[in-house]
């Protein structure tokens, strides 16, 4: 329990001790003027009933802030879960098009690889072709050269014979 209603229920048992030990004074009949008229009544009965009422208006105060500060927690409470949900959809879709757009990326990155890949290959084999057009070219060339020289000895040798 907290300390301020320790002591509230404290002095409400006070005040009720100390209603039941001067029961005889509180209960005794007075003169009272009411302006217009005067009676006759206990007025410690009447002045202990008052403050019961006081009591019981101000209990009443209480459960209703009680209540509405209970109402308003609760709407705070929802408007937290709905912006909550709302962020984790928008969290969602952000991921989702981050998702899509890399996809893309990779797609057209994949795209760009292969492209190079197949203009990489072109070339290659044009340089091939190249190649072996000129080793054949070289190898003609030479065996030309070869006949040549084989003709020139074959006459030099017919030649000294």
């Amino acid at each position: 329990m907290k300390v301020r209603t320790v002591l509230l229920l404290l002095a409400l048992l006070l005040l009720a001790v100390f209603a039941i030990v001067n029961w005889a004074a509180f209960s005794a009949p007075t003169q009272l003027s009411l302006l217009v008229a005067q009676v006759q009544a206990p007025l410690g009965i009447i002045m202990l009933g008052i403050c019961v009422l006081l009591a019981a208006f101000f209990l009443a105060y209480i459960a209703f802030q009680q209540m509405t500060m209970l109402a308003e927690t609760r709407r705070a409470a929802r408007e937290v879960q709905t912006a909550h949900e709302l962020a984790d959809k928008a969290e969602a879709s952000r991921y989702n098009d981050l998702r899509r757009w890399l996809q893309a990326e990779l797609d057209r990155l994949r795209t760009q690889g292969e492209q190079a890949g197949q203009t990489v290959h072109a070339r290659l084999d044009a340089l091939e072709r190249a190649l072996l057009r000129a080793g054949s070219e070289h190898v003609n060339s030479l065996a030309a050269m070869v006949g040549e020289v084989d003709d020139k000895l074959n006459k030099a040798m017919e030649g000294k014979r």
